[in-house]
């Protein structure tokens, strides 16, 4: 097998793994999801994170963001819909579980991650609340496995022995083929004997047709470039095992919501009410304000993928419900981050959005 280069960013932003001289076994792989639980130290929580809060005034919030892309926060601001919060945007995130770990660090206010992402967290102990939805899945946008159009593999059962490429491990990817094999009918140690490959979303398509890679998981502008190639076949879609659903969240720490509850309502709502007119505009009218957004913003970015945009894949906006949560429960048992059932009320809260503005921020 040759070896994968590192690189660049779909929705869940870049994957940080280094270059893989040979196959990764999937065991060795998720390694390095270790590093995520031991957020749970409350040694890592101390340090610049409490500086950084004793510095911010409460109507400022961080935040990471992705190159190409605009966050509903950010969509937010521009429409108007924050006009007490002041987004001060601290650079580009890595990947989902990286940015939510800023604002476990106290480093930024606001993060976006992947569901399961966002469970590990707080299994680890880590006093986090996703506050909005932030991305989801529908028929229009969504994460599916895909293979050559000419592979003999027809079946998830087809995989076992076979190698799959994705963007992030520990993220929306892998939690998906992991459950999408799993409702298939294989157990976990059949699909131990996967390999499931970290790689850029803009080498998937190319390392796939060439028999680099046996399949691979991919969503965003890549899955749209290898459509309009023709050369893939899709084999699965997380739409198809769960229907339209809120895939991602925003979070902040509770300690923050705490301290600043103004500002995190403004915000939170603002972040539903920029769901929602994303929803009820002409998909043309999304595409050409959030180029306008970019183009503005002066971080050397080239707009010219949003023409790719779609869907919000958020037809409630950014209210969260309980459902949204135990869809991942098999994934995360078994691999150890969750010993029993989950428990959604702990990993989220309506209650931002649901709040009654006071008189000064709704003015």
């Amino acid at each position: 097998m040759p070896s994968f280069p590192k690189g660049l960013a779909s929705r869940h932003g870049p994957d940080p793994s280094p270059s893989l001289d040979g196959g990764l076994t999937r065991r060795t792989a998720l390694l390095g999801l270790g590093s995520l639980a031991a957020l749970g130290s409350g040694a890592l929580l101390t340090g610049c994170g409490g500086d950084a809060k004793a510095a911010q005034s409460s109507d400022v919030v961080r935040y990471q963001g992705w190159p190409q892309t605009v966050l509903f926060a950010e969509l937010a601001q521009d429409l108007g819909y924050i006009p007490h919060v002041t987004l001060k945007h601290i650079g580009s995130t890595t990947s989902g579980p990286q940015d939510i770990q800023t604002v476990a660090t106290g480093d930024a206010e606001i993060g976006h991650a992947f569901s399961g992402a966002v469970i590990k967290l707080v299994e680890a102990g880590i006093d986090i609340r996703g506050v909005s939805n932030y991305y989801g899945s529908d028929d229009e946008t969504f994460v599916g496995v895909f293979v050559d159009k000419k592979s003999p593999i027809t079946s998830p059962r087809d995989l076992i022995g076979k190698t799959v490429g994705m963007n992030t491990l520990g993220a929306h990817s892998e939690a998906f083929l992991y459950e999408f094999l799993s409702t298939s009918g294989l157990n976990a140690q059949e699909i131990s004997d996967i390999t499931f490959v970290p790689i850029p979303p803009s080498d998937l398509e190319i390392s796939i047709i060439r028999g680099h890679l046996d399949a691979g998981v991919i969503d965003g502008i890549a899955q749209d470039v290898a459509m309009d190639h023709g050369t893939l076949r899709t084999l699965g879609r997380d739409v198809d095992l769960f229907g339209s659903f809120p895939a991602g969240q925003m979070v902040m720490r509770q300690e923050w919501i705490d301290d600043h509850p103004e500002t995190a309502a403004e915000l939170a709502q603002g972040v539903d009410r920029a769901i929602r007119w994303a929803n009820d505009q002409p998909r043309e009218a999304v595409v050409e304000r959030f180029t306008r957004i970019v183009s503005e913003r002066d971080r050397g970015e080239d707009p010219s993928p949003l023409k790719y945009w779609k869907s919000t894949g958020l037809p409630r906006g950014g209210v969260m419900e309980s459902e949204d949560f135990p869809r991942w429960e098999t994934w995360l048992r078994d691999n150890h981050i969750l010993n029993g059932p989950p428990s959604p009320r702990r990993y989220f809260t309506n209650s931002l959005i649901h709040t009654t503005p006071s008189k000064e921020a709704s003015s």
